[in-house]
């Protein structure tokens, strides 16, 4: 959010609401896909699955809708 600030593509206020919204991915999402599909920079890092270090099998969050991240992958259920 800060590149975004320090480029003038959104104000600091809409900035962290943004960064401290539950629904990141209705305020965030939307306006780096919009970016994405017009071939515009968007800051980013590329790196190999190789270079994530494994973790162990286990639900890390979840939200007030009752919805479970985890760090199991299909092939592992």
């Amino acid at each position: 959010m800060n590149w975004a600030v320090d480029k003038s593509l959104i104000s600091e206020t809409k900035a962290v609401a943004v960064e401290n919204t539950q629904f990141r991915s209705f305020e965030f999402l939307p306006r780096v896909i919009k970016r994405v599909f017009a071939k515009k920079d968007v800051p980013s890092k590329s790196m190999s699955l190789a270079e994530i270090k494994d973790l162990d099998s286990v639900a890390w969050l979840v939200d007030s809708f009752g919805n479970v991240k985890t760090t199991i992958l299909p092939q592992e259920v």
